[in-house]
């Protein structure tokens, strides 16, 4: 398939961004509704402790 306008290119780009975050949304509310959901504190810590693993195989 051949496309001669960018605009229409632009709006595939557009539907196919709007289609994955709706896909993400979607996970994300199912995750919070399981309880799978970590506090910003949870999040930060964790966070913290991967760099510092990271780091340490430098």
């Amino acid at each position: 398939m051949k496309i001669d306008k960018s605009s229409t290119l632009e709006r595939f780009e557009d539907l196919i961004i709007q289609a994955e975050m709706e896909e993400r949304l979607k996970d994300s509310l199912e995750s919070i509704e399981k309880g799978e959901v970590s506090t910003i504190d949870e999040f930060a810590r964790s966070n913290q402790e991967w760099l510092k693993k990271k780091s340490m195989k430098l």
